[in-house]
């Protein structure tokens, strides 16, 4: 689960910066299950048991992975009871021997207060040390410490750093909130052209906020040339609404102004489009305009 810890609206950009609250690897996040191979891999309930039971014998042995996977095991009680003391315990024991997962483990603990005394700065610690070794959501974690101020100094541009490490290995909120970052000027040099390409990395993967920036920029010729269609591909995507639905809301914005210039003659256009396809209130929009449907 991703809980949202900071927002920052301006002129086409909406920056939503998340935090992850469950073990994820390097394709994002996943609950705290483990298999004795893969301590992201989820396993069929009823092999929990005899998982853990392979798991302890290689972690008491001192297998990293194996201690980390006994943590998981622990805290979220498969194949043994929930005991929060033994799964810190034995996810200090992996992280120490510099498991990433474990790292970022205890950084989410830390974060949340399960199990040991909720600290941001403890959090942020357990966080770097697994982002040092390239652990994409713990960098991502800890680029939104320092976007937020929690439990670092707040500095953005050391949360652009570690949002671009994140966004380098294709986690989809940090290249998202690179685009934003760029399209503000926040943390980075001001950047259209970088914020759009940003965009467009965190939209091809389905980040519907992506879609929708890109959409605005792409009518606004903001960063890449003013193109109508893809800036109704985009908004589609970004809204899950069919065409006629979405050339009728890119019509309001242009009614609105605000996200794109006050331009009646542009939210006519798109209404007309919008009409064009049978859609009933575009058609009412139109004669409020008095523009001819």
């Amino acid at each position: 689960m991703r809980n949202p810890l900071f927002v920052a609206m301006t002129f086409a950009v909406t920056i939503i910066c998340t935090v992850l609250s469950s073990c994820a690897g390097k394709n994002g996040a996943a609950d705290l299950s483990a298999s004795p191979d893969d301590p992201l891999k989820e396993v069929a309930p009823l092999d929990h048991a005899a998982i853990f039971a392979e798991n302890l014998v290689k972690a008491e042995a001192g297998d990293a992975v194996a201690q980390h996977n006994v943590g998981v095991a622990y805290l979220r009680g498969d194949g043994i009871g929930a005991d929060m003391a033994k799964a810190v315990t034995w996810l200090q024991l992996s992280a120490i021997q510099d498991n990433a997962d474990a790292s970022f483990s205890l950084g989410v603990l830390y974060e949340e207060g399960r199990g040991v005394p909720k600290s941001a700065a403890a959090a942020a610690d357990w966080y770097r040390r697994a982002a040092n070794q390239s652990h994409s959501d713990a960098e991502f974690n800890l680029g939104v410490m320092y976007l937020n101020g929690d439990g670092v100094s707040r500095d953005s541009q050391k949360a652009a750093h570690w949002f671009h490490k994140a966004a380098a290995q294709g986690l989809i909120e940090a290249q998202f909130l690179l685009g934003g970052m760029y399209r503000t000027g926040l943390g980075v040099k001001r950047n259209d052209a970088t914020a759009f390409q940003w965009f467009l990395a965190a939209a091809d993967q389905g980040h519907k906020g992506a879609a929708f920036n890109l959409s605005l920029m792409s009518l606004g010729a903001i960063g890449t040339e003013q193109n109508q269609e893809a800036a109704l591909i985009w908004y589609r995507r970004g809204s899950d609404l069919d065409e006629a639905a979405a050339a009728f809301e890119i019509g309001r914005l242009y009614v609105q102004g605000g996200r794109v210039p006050q331009n009646v003659k542009a939210a006519a256009h798109w209404y007309r489009r919008a009409a064009d396809l049978d859609h009933d209130p575009a058609k009412h929009a139109l004669k409020a305009l008095n523009a001819p449907d």
